[in-house]
């Protein structure tokens, strides 16, 4: 697994179909999150020092992705040629407002760290899926937060308690990803607005290894069923 692939699939992390077993404040949180409605947004990525803007837009059940512009200029066409080629794997992003917490921990793994203030912290085994997953998972450890009066997920974040080698001749020494949700406006659902993931760590021993990825989500125009 590449460093390119880990940040991927740490951004993607949460979206699986899997019985994690939360306990009852936790599941109360998950359903808090749910809704009906549809929502068109925008998706800011800001990552080795270039700053991308993309559109996503509903369009009946036709989904649409438009690349809006690089560094605050419209892309090339150059760059339009590859955003193009990349389609299939924009599919696969998990939609900011229909948030699927399944696939985010290991079953029967959460435990209460603290609770106070009307707010609990919940620890969590993050889930391997894979191969790949099982080399990086032990390494790391989650952490969930959520607002016992609402209901509702305040953001979770996973990181790493020890050096870990996803693949051959590569350590990662540091790794931390974070996501917040926040309402969307007073009648709009609940929605991830900030992703930030940063990664440390050498390649052959010699090599730095440096990420710093931040996606924001914005500009939401939701419907009602």
């Amino acid at each position: 697994m590449t460093v390119t692939a880990i940040i991927g699939a740490l951004v993607l992390l949460g979206p699986a179909a899997a019985d994690s077993n939360p306990p009852a404040p936790v599941l109360q949180a998950f359903a808090g999150m749910a809704h009906e409605q549809t929502c068109d947004f925008t998706r800011t990525q800001t990552h080795e020092g270039e700053v991308l803007i993309e559109r996503f837009e509903e369009n009946g059940g036709h989904p649409t992705w438009t690349l809006v512009s690089v560094d605050g200029e419209p892309p090339s066409t150059r760059r339009l040629k590859k955003y193009a080629r990349d389609a299939d794997r924009r599919a696969q992003r998990q939609h900011p407002a229909r948030v699927d917490f399944g696939g985010l921990a290991e079953p029967d793994s959460y435990r209460l760290e603290s609770d106070a203030t009307g707010q609990a912290v919940y620890g969590f085994q993050p889930l391997a899926e894979s191969e790949d997953d099982e080399k990086v998972a032990p390494s790391l450890v989650g952490r969930l937060t959520i607002d016992q009066s609402t209901p509702r997920v305040l953001g979770f974040e996973v990181s790493n308690f020890e050096p870990f080698k996803p693949a051959v001749g590569v350590t990662v020494e540091e790794m931390k990803q974070t996501v917040d949700f926040e309402p969307v406006g007073p009648e709009g659902p609940i929605a991830t607005r900030r992703i930030e993931v940063t990664m440390a760590g050498r390649a052959f021993g010699f090599k730095k290894i440096a990420e710093h990825r931040v996606i924001t989500f914005d500009q939401f125009d939701c419907l009602q069923p």
